[in-house]
């Protein structure tokens, strides 16, 4: 079975990076290719997070969790509201459809600088 994905989504495939972003705030994006299955239709899994100085995922991006369509181009986004009363993040999670990996990243990224944003700002 052929995979079902856009072309510019190979661009990422082998990514293992990590990436600091101050105040003890990671950054992280793994790519790699899976047999293509119901499960990885597009034959790659991909895992994004935005990580606090504890480990605790603030915001992540994968197509690991069903996102309610069997295609290359969506992934699950989920985000996590930062709580300042409880200091800690709740999940908000929705499916959504990037195209190409230009769109993937700059969203993420774009992600990334809102949630740092909103835990300083409550911090």
């Amino acid at each position: 079975m052929k995979p079902q994905r856009s072309g510019t989504l190979d661009n990422l495939l082998g990514t293992d990076i990590v990436m600091e972003q101050g105040n003890g705030h990671w950054a992280q994006i793994h790519v790699h290719q899976e047999p293509v299955s119901h499960e990885h239709p597009c034959g790659m899994s991909l895992f994004m997070s935005l990580n606090d100085h504890k480990g605790i995922e603030l915001l992540t991006i994968d197509n690991i969790h069903p996102a309610g369509a069997a295609s290359d181009d969506w992934f699950f986004v989920n985000y996590f509201s930062y709580d300042p009363l409880r200091h800690r993040a709740q999940s908000i999670g929705e499916p959504r459809m990037y195209p190409t990996a230009t769109d993937l990243v700059y969203d993420f990224f774009t992600k990334i600088d809102i949630v740092l944003n909103q835990v300083r700002i409550y911090k």
